[in-house]
Formats: C-alpha cells, structure tokens, sequence
C-alpha cells in the first residue's frame, strides 16, 4: 500500500494532539508509539494504522 504519510515501519512517533480513535479510545499527547504498518480495510472504507 502506498503510504501517504510517509511513515516508516520500526520509527517511533508521539502523540502532538490529543485525539479520540476509532473504538473510542482517548489518546493523550505524549503517548510514544512504534509505526507497524498500514493495511487498507474495505469492508470498514478506511485505513487501519498498527502501532
């Protein structure tokens, strides 16, 4: 898949603004997360970030 964001699987990223995800999971700033990879979800019409 292409990846718009310009991620990279094994970089670490932080959260810079606080934000509610999809299952309805508060994220706050600072959180650490290591990139995973992306899949493309059809059945969902949308992109699935792992971390």
């Amino acid at each position: 898949m292409n990846n718009l964001l310009h991620l990279k699987i094994g970089q670490v990223y932080q959260v810079k603004k606080t934000f509610i995800d999809f299952d309805g999971i508060v994220h706050d700033i600072g959180e650490i997360w290591t990139y995973q990879g992306t899949n493309f979800l059809a059945h969902a019409d949308g992109l699935h970030f792992t971390f």
